[in-house]
């Protein structure tokens, strides 16, 4: 969306976005801290400023405030603390929230036109925080909600964790996992990235269906070139690098399968582990 309007914001950790700036109009994003508990980031910052709503809770440590330029500034001013994460985004967009309601009839228009078919397995929203409604009209009235309220990533999570779930697969590269990681931290589950943009894409769908295996779950082997295990090894421990496990046993097989994922763990470990000792020598 270009031309003049609110601007969204985005900023990590615990406050919101500040420079660098980029042109003076159109909507902003900017990262916000993680709400205090019982209290939502719009209230400890962009209180006064009724042009800046929250349009992603995405994780404890990641929101994101969107409104003018100038109100977002005047918002990421009142963090003090100077170690807090936090910027202005370098794009315009009012998605998420209020500000997109203007544009929100040639969106309609499209939804309207694309058919719609029952899903296998249930498709949750974190638009309410629960799956998306079997009626067509309701359904179609929800993505519309989607793109004028906010983001409640770090909700969703929770409710999923809730009911059962402990392992989540993100199909393609991004974020998500991290901020799943950092919503769960310290509860047992698992984070599966399906995409990666450093290393070719079938070795990072084997990986992550080795993952998978590994948890017990029975990813289709044979379609990417992998031999089929008559059963997936108990864990006995959580592997490195990837969180509490989630059962006891004795210890794995050696599976090419199994040793292809605690290979790829193991460097990734290792790397995460040269990384953190080399900032601790620098601090």
């Amino acid at each position: 969306m270009r031309g003049g309007g609110p601007a969204p914001a985005r900023a990590p950790a615990r406050a919101g976005a500040g420079p660098p700036r980029g042109p003076r109009r159109g909507p902003r994003a900017c990262r916000a801290p993680p709400p205090p508990p019982r209290r939502a980031p719009r209230a400890r910052l962009a209180r006064d400023e009724p042009g800046v709503v929250l349009s992603h809770d995405n994780a404890p440590d990641q929101s994101v405030l969107c409104g003018d330029e100038d109100a977002v500034g005047r918002c990421l001013a009142r963090i003090a603390d100077p170690e807090v994460p936090r910027r202005v985004l370098p794009f315009r967009s009012g998605f998420h929230s209020p500000m997109l309601a203007p544009y929100l009839p040639g969106f309609s228009a499209v939804f309207d036109r694309v058919p719609l078919a029952r899903p296998s397995v249930p498709v949750w929203s974190a638009t309410t925080v629960a799956p998306y409604p079997d009626d067509e009209t309701e359904l179609r009235a929800l993505l519309n909600r989607h793109l004028v309220e906010p983001v409640r990533f770090r909700a969703v999570i929770e409710r999923l964790y809730r009911a059962g779930a402990r392992v989540f697969v993100q199909v393609g590269c991004g974020s998500l996992t991290r901020f799943v990681a950092a919503t769960l931290a310290g509860r047992p589950h698992r984070t599966v990235s399906a995409g990666s943009a450093t290393r070719p894409q079938l070795d990072q769908l084997r990986w992550a269906a080795a993952a998978l295996w590994a948890e017990g779950h029975a990813p289709d082997l044979p379609a990417l070139g992998l031999t089929t295990p008559a059963a997936p090894p108990p864990r006995t421990g959580p592997a490195p690098g990837i969180g509490p496990a989630l059962s006891t046993g004795p210890a794995p097989s050696t599976h090419p399968v199994a040793g292809a994922y605690e290979a790829a763990v193991a460097a990734v470990s290792a790397s995460v582990e040269t990384v953190y000792r080399t900032w601790r020598e620098r601090t």
